[in-house]
């Protein structure tokens, strides 16, 4: 087999839209690919109790998961959390709030904390149902009071909002320590440098003694960037331009099955790069 491991995002790839529901073809041939000696894996910017969920919901038995785009990976029953350290979650929250005031929600793999009480906030706090743990906190005084490491940090936005100042300003003071994307349109999203989609590629990889040009890796949005970096990177035909562009092949829209599309093709020893973008 020449392509032995498939590292897929969720939502807008695997799944074909936010929510938990695989089609039933796609899930057959993830089966059929591990029974054959194919690693799969998912790689996501959920949060850890979601990406679990998620996985189990549709009874796809994963070879490993990362969550927060890196800084949770789990390998059978092993589990390693990496993340954000709690100053600089606090320093991010508090040089934004001295520009202007803004809801964030950060969590690691047992609450999420959500500061703020904006309808974007509220919307993906009350979405977020696999964390049964959430507290509304002041942000900056948890983090100082507990410590510890956090998977990610949102700013939440509404979708039309333009937010180009204040990222551009995140990146301008943090740049050395974040990566800043987004996956959805109402979330800007911060995880930790060392923590990405492609330093978890990495590590599973080596875990599995596959090469990197074994792997495929497939995504959607620019929070999979570094995900579609690492070994022959696709992007869906329905991704956003710039993860189209970045990435080296594009496969079949989230709604036509592109984890089916690729795995059919490796099995039948065809060529799994040859569709044709319309």
């Amino acid at each position: 087999m020449k392509y032995r491991m498939i590292i897929s995002d969720y939502d807008g790839t695997l799944a074909p839209a936010y929510g938990k529901v695989v089609q039933k073809e796609t899930i057959e041939a993830i089966k059929a690919y591990r029974e054959a000696g194919g690693y799969f894996v998912l790689c996501s910017g959920r949060g850890a109790a979601s990406a679990f969920d998620a996985m189990e919901y549709n009874n796809i038995n994963c070879d490993a998961i990362s969550a927060f785009q890196g800084a949770t990976i789990k390998i059978g029953d092993t589990i390693t959390e990496d993340g954000l350290d709690g100053t600089t979650v606090r320093e991010i929250v508090e040089f934004v709030r001295n520009i202007e005031n803004r809801d964030f929600v950060t969590f690691n793999n047992e609450v999420l904390l959500y500061d703020g009480n904006g309808e974007a906030l509220n919307y993906y706090v009350n979405w977020s149902t696999s964390y049964k743990n959430k507290a509304a906190v002041n942000i900056p005084e948890y983090t100082l009071s507990h410590g510890g490491y956090y998977g990610k940090l949102l700013l939440t936005k509404m979708p039309d909002e333009n937010t180009d100042r204040i990222v551009n300003a995140i990146k301008e003071k943090f740049g050395d320590k974040i990566v800043i994307n987004s996956g959805s349109e109402i979330l800007i999203e911060m995880v930790s440098a060392t923590c990405t989609k492609y330093s978890a590629c990495k590590k599973i990889a080596e875990h599995f003694n596959v090469n990197e040009n074994e792997v495929i890796t497939v995504g959607d949005s620019t929070n999979d960037l570094t995900l579609v970096a690492f070994g022959e990177g696709c992007a869906v035909e329905s991704g956003t331009p710039e993860l189209k562009k970045a990435a080296k092949h594009i496969v079949p829209a989230a709604d036509k099955q592109p984890i089916k599309y690729l795995i059919d093709k490796i099995l039948s020893g065809e060529d799994p790069f040859d569709f044709e973008s319309k």
